[in-house]
């Protein structure tokens, strides 16, 4: 696959989207233990999706025990780098977090933030 050895080579966007197809199981085996380390080894390179995707792992649990706090040090990481598109699942976690209502979580697969670049 086109994605693996590309992302085996260090391409963080190449890594991000293996992170996300490995998570959902398409053309690889469903893992999410394979795609957290996939986000982690993107996200060290400044890989802005890949820290989006590491908060939303944190904030639905998946691969992870759910966690709050590190889901909002991730999306705000995310938009900190640039990644405007983060900016709502910040909000609404931080709404959560507080015990406000909040929006419906949004189908995770809809979710998965895949490299445009």
């Amino acid at each position: 696959m086109w994605y693996t050895r590309s992302a085996e080579l260090g391409f963080s966007e190449a890594q991000n989207n293996l992170g996300c197809l490995s998570k959902v199981g398409m053309g690889v085996k469903q893992d999410y233990g394979k795609a957290l380390e996939w986000y982690r080894k993107a996200e060290v390179q400044g890989g802005e999706a890949a820290m989006s995707n590491l908060g939303l792992c944190y904030d639905l649990g998946q691969g992870v025990e759910r966690d709050l706090q590190k889901a909002l040090e991730w999306y705000r990481k995310a938009v900190e780098h640039g990644r405007g598109t983060s900016v709502e699942e910040l909000r609404r976690t931080e709404r959560e977090d507080r015990g406000l209502p909040t929006e419906d979580l949004h189908d995770a697969a809809s979710n998965e933030v895949a490299s445009t670049r």
